[in-house]
C-alpha cells in the first residue's frame, strides 16, 4: 500500500476505554504489538461526509469492542482518502477486531461512498522512539 506523504490528522487520537488514562509515553506501542494500517478511498464528491464518518464510526465501535489500542486517523484530501494506523495492546488482536459486529455495521454505512474496498496490512512493532 503507498501512503503518501501529504498525510494530515482528521482526529488526532481515538483511545479505546483501556487506554483512555494514558499520559506523556505511557500509550507508546511495545515490542511485538500488532498493528493494522487501513486505507479507505472515497469517491471524491462523498469524501467530506466519509471521513466524519468514518473516525466517528470507528472510534466509537473501537471503544464498543472493548480492546486496547490507541488509532491515529489521517486524510489525503488530495486523494479523498483516509488511513487508520491502529495500535493493539498485548491481548488484543487484528483477527478479533475484523471480527466485531460494530465494526461491520460502520462498514456497511460506508460501502457506497468507497471507490474501492478499503484495503489494510497487518503489521508488528519492532521498536518504538520519542524525542523530548
Amino acid at each position: 500500500m503507498k501512503i503518501n506523504s501529504g498525510l494530515f490528522f482528521i482526529f488526532i487520537l481515538f483511545i479505546s476505554a483501556g487506554i483512555l488514562g494514558c499520559n506523556d509515553y505511557d500509550c507508546l506501542p511495545e515490542d511485538g504489538d500488532e498493528v493494522a494500517i487501513y486505507s479507505a478511498k472515497y469517491k471524491p464528491g462523498e469524501f467530506e461526509k466519509a471521513k466524519i464518518i468514518h473516525a466517528e464510526g470507528f472510534g466509537k465501535a473501537m471503544e464498543e469492542s472493548g480492546q486496547d489500542r490507541i488509532t491515529y486517523f489521517l486524510e489525503d484530501k488530495e486523494n479523498n482518502e483516509v488511513i487508520a494506523v491502529s495500535f493493539f495492546k498485548k491481548g488484543n488482536t487484528v483477527h478479533e477486531w475484523h471480527s466485531t459486529e460494530a465494526r461491520d455495521e460502520v462498514l456497511d454505512r460506508l460501502k457506497t461512498l468507497l471507490r474501492e474496498p478499503i484495503s489494510h496490512k497487518k503489521l508488528n512493532v519492532i521498536d518504538s522512539h520519542t524525542t523530548d
